[in-house]
């Protein structure tokens, strides 16, 4: 396992949009060097490159709307559930009803992101803060990730034969 870029592990670390990217990377078996990403400010010997360069080509995970990644910003929650939910429905994870509200702050939920929101949370991959809040713009954390992973795992890969390459 590795520590985070910034130093020692530590579980309750804010989890970047780069440790994040990774982490999903490596749990989909990507491997190999990116040469070249097509963000401005992640370079093709980022350690996050070759999962970003991944991500964008599978429609999992997009950069900013002014070219960059942000490999060092905080993942919101919102974030994290829609990249979530496109690799879930890429290994074929049904959702059930993704129209009903779910959280008392879904007004707060970016439109873009409450499907994905309904339908991380409906797969239980993902569930909201307390309270029944998502907190759409908070951030996550490393533990928070792995638990979540995990989660993911189990509901999308879990005792499945695999297809091709993947």
């Amino acid at each position: 396992m590795h520590n985070n870029p910034y130093g020692e592990f530590t579980p309750n670390f804010p989890l970047t949009r780069g440790m994040f990217v990774t982490c999903l990377g490596r749990l989909a078996g990507v491997e190999g060097d990116a040469a070249s990403t097509g963000y401005r400010d992640l370079s093709a010997g980022h350690y996050a490159a070759p999962y970003a360069a991944w991500a964008k080509e599978a429609d999992i995970m997009r950069g900013l709307p002014d070219g960059r990644f942000a490999p060092d910003a905080p993942i919101t929650r919102q974030e994290l559930a829609t990249a979530l939910a496109r690799y879930a429905a890429l290994c074929g994870a049904e959702g059930g009803d993704t129209s009903a509200p779910v959280y008392h702050d879904q007004a707060a939920i970016a439109d873009w992101a409450k499907e994905d929101v309904a339908l991380i949370t409906h797969l239980g991959v993902m569930n909201g803060i307390g309270e029944n809040k998502f907190d759409p713009k908070g951030v996550y954390t490393l533990e928070q990730c792995f638990v979540t992973l995990v989660r993911l795992y189990e509901k999308t890969a879990q005792g499945k034969t695999p297809v091709g390459e993947n």
